[in-house]
């Protein structure tokens, strides 16, 4: 049982630092497009393309995010309802008393 619970937990883990790197690349993607933006209106207009590629870059990263985070939510589901099971299992085997 505690082995499978450190599995849920390793799963989730490894889930959550990924959804963490996605997230964070968005967030720089969305910073790196307003800073592109403003460069290429400025200097060059043949820069056009990079603003649209960092913005498609970002969203792609938060959409990635997004559903990673839907199996972790589900993850998270699944090992919380074993652990309430676990918990009832040792409560009614050690607690054999009537109340």
């Amino acid at each position: 049982m505690l082995l499978s619970m450190l599995d849920y937990s390793g799963r989730r883990a490894r889930i959550l630092a990924r959804v963490m790197i996605s997230f964070y690349l968005a967030a720089g993607a969305f910073v790196f497009t307003s800073v592109a933006i403003g460069v290429a209106s400025v200097l060059v207009e043949r820069l056009s393309w990079l603003p649209v590629s960092l913005g498609i870059g970002g969203a792609l990263c938060m959409s990635y995010g997004g559903l990673r985070l839907i199996f972790e939510a589900k993850l998270s589901e699944e090992s919380l309802l074993e652990e309430i099971r676990f918990v009832e299992k040792s409560a009614a085997r050690h607690n054999r008393q009537p109340i």
